[in-house]
């Protein structure tokens, strides 16, 4: 499993969506990733040039109505929002035509991977089904380690996130990047709301909006821009398709997780919520990503979860209790700071938090080691070996450190 590098699976029309499916409206976006449907931003373009960004391309944009609002020199990575009246096709050819220019194309949305449902556990069953308790007694975390969190925020005045959102607080009035966060991250012993699955350093990178669209660009920049911070783990609870049958929208998005790659973090998306089972999301099924798909609380695949050839792990994803701000979109206006969630969104940060464990009791474990740890150390769920609907099974924390700290021993 090193390198993580997957097989592409062909199913005729992919959609262009990450889709993070928020059970809150559907914003213009409503088809099933996977549908063909592309929620593309005609205001915004973007490009990927060879040789690095030319020094004249602010004057270049602007002279063809345009101006740069964002650019990555680190992957070469450059968008442009076209004026009020540049026709965005046109924009689009000129890019196309420049000799420097190796792709462009039309900025689009990703969506948080939650899908609704109905509160029915009132405790957690997550951590416990992985052997999260037990793990604990080796270690519950370090807050040296840094998990970054790519989604719509996080309340940082949350009694159970204040402490590991630190300084940086944030904010988030959505409420899906506060749930997720909450698995992850949720202070333990405070006599707060619930346990999270690692203590260390969260750290807030918002890339979708109130209503759960999350612009594929802003992803790619913030995966960079995170890395080169020194981040030790990814965590997006976000998914979609790139891919139409004449035309590619997520360029950039597997240069920026490439970039993270080499700086040796761990990357973990969902695998998506359109109850496929040969077509993992992106960016779940991209090269150097941990894809999560969901079981229940019997550890059965969740009908909605993804599967296929990109699947890694699966954890716990159906009705599950986390933290949510006062005033929670996604949980409405009873929730008493926590609510319960479905999707591949619940599943994902129970995997970041684990990877977050294993960096704690290994810091120098690399990340290829530590896929390797995550995978090597599962439940076999469905077939023996890797399958298609359980990927590698579900995994099991508590073995997972023992073999962490193992190899960071050097015995293997």
């Amino acid at each position: 499993m090193s390198g993580l590098t997957k097989p592409r699976v062909s199913s005729g029309v992919l959609g262009l969506l990450l889709v993070l499916g928020l059970a809150i409206g559907t914003a213009p976006f409503s088809a099933q990733a996977g549908s063909g449907t592309v929620e593309k931003d005609k205001d915004t373009t973007k490009a990927l040039f060879e040789d690095g960004i030319p020094d004249d391309i602010e004057s270049w944009a602007e002279d063809n109505g345009a101006t740069v609002n964002a650019q990555e020199e680190r992957i070469d990575y450059v968008r442009f929002a076209l004026d009020s009246d540049t026709e965005g096709d046109e924009f689009l050819d000129k890019l196309r035509n420049r000799s420097d220019v190796t792709w462009a194309n039309y900025d689009a949305f990703a969506r948080t991977t939650l899908v609704p449902n109905d509160p029915a556990w009132p405790v957690q069953y997550g951590p416990r089904i992985i052997d999260a308790p037990e793990a604990w007694n080796k270690t519950t975390g370090d807050d040296a380690v840094r998990l970054a969190v790519l989604d719509t925020g996080v309340d940082g005045t949350h009694p159970d996130l204040d402490a590991p959102c630190g300084l940086d607080r944030g904010s988030d009035s959505n409420g899906h990047g506060t749930h997720v966060s909450g698995i992850a991250a949720a202070e333990i012993d405070n006599g707060g709301h619930i346990a999270g699955m690692a203590q260390i350093d969260l750290e807030s990178y918002p890339v979708c909006d109130n209503n759960g669209r999350c612009r594929i660009s802003d992803i790619a920049l913030n995966i960079v821009e995170a890395s080169a911070s020194g981040v030790d783990v990814i965590s997006m609870s976000l998914g979609g398709d790139c891919e139409t049958d004449d035309s590619a929208f997520c360029r950039g998005l597997q240069e920026a997780i490439d970039f993270a790659w080499q700086n040796n973090v761990v990357v973990v998306a969902a695998s998506g919520n359109d109850g496929r089972e040969r077509d993992v999301s992106e960016p779940g099924s991209m090269d150097h990503v941990v894809a999560v798909g969901s079981v229940d609380a019997d550890k059965n695949r969740s009908s909605f979860s993804n599967g296929g050839f990109g699947l890694d792990l699966v954890a716990a994803g159906e009705d599950v209790r986390s933290t949510v701000p006062s005033t929670s979109g996604v949980c409405g206006p009873e929730a008493d700071l926590m609510c319960n969630l479905t999707g591949t969104s619940m599943a994902t940060p129970h995997v970041s938090g684990l990877a977050s464990l294993l960096r704690s009791v290994c810091p120098s474990l690399a990340n290829d080691r530590v896929v390797d740890v995550l995978t090597d150390n599962t439940e076999d769920l469905g077939d023996g070996g890797w399958d298609r609907l359980y990927g590698y099974g579900l995994p099991n924390a508590d073995v997972a450190l023992t073999d962490a700290e193992s190899r960071c021993d050097g015995s293997l």
